[in-house]
């Protein structure tokens, strides 16, 4: 809900303490879950954990699913996602955050076809390794100021520096 005057207006939104449940969502879609399904394709289907492999699930999860995730927030719930995630409380940034939305589904897209086809994988890796070393950038000329944001940088590293590896092995392999 707006506001006359520009300002997000959501009581639900403005009287909840901050969530922790972005920091366990983080924590699960890109450390957890890729983790896991890295030791489920080794151990049950005797694949050994090279580096596609790693770079597979964790692009899986960290690019396609969290992105798609974050992307359709941003598109279905831009008040929200305004305000809770970035913490604007401007009306005119609702359209900003509807095509960052936009945007994000499209690239995780990819990245979530890229279980069914290597070389989409190949594809999405690419703007992964972007993605989250701009993020990255963007943490640090920033202020961190709790615990959400510092789980979001040490993730987002995890997810540039495999990201960043993959590109490297598919690029000299």
């Amino acid at each position: 809900m707006l506001k006359k005057n520009g300002a997000i207006k959501d009581y639900q939104v403005l009287v909840q303490p901050p969530l922790k449940a972005p920091v366990i969502f983080n924590v699960v879609l890109m450390i957890v879950l890729p983790v896991c399904a890295i030791l489920v394709e080794t151990i049950f289907w005797k694949t050994s954990a090279d580096p596609a492999l790693i770079a597979k699930w964790f692009i899986f999860w960290g690019l396609g699913v969290r992105l798609f995730i974050y992307g359709a927030i941003q598109l279905f719930k831009p008040a929200f996602a305004a305000f809770r995630i970035f913490r604007l409380r401007n009306k005119g940034s609702i359209p900003v955050i509807k095509e960052l939305g936009a945007m994000n589904i499209s690239v995780s897209a990819i990245a979530i076809l890229s279980f069914f086809n290597e070389d989409i994988f190949r594809a999405a890796s690419i703007p992964g390794c972007i993605f989250f070393g701009l993020a990255i950038l963007r943490h640090l000329t920033g202020k961190e100021e709790n615990n959400k944001e510092i789980i979001s940088l040490i993730t987002d590293l995890i997810m540039f520096v495999v990201s960043l590896l993959y590109v490297f092995f598919f690029l000299f392999n």
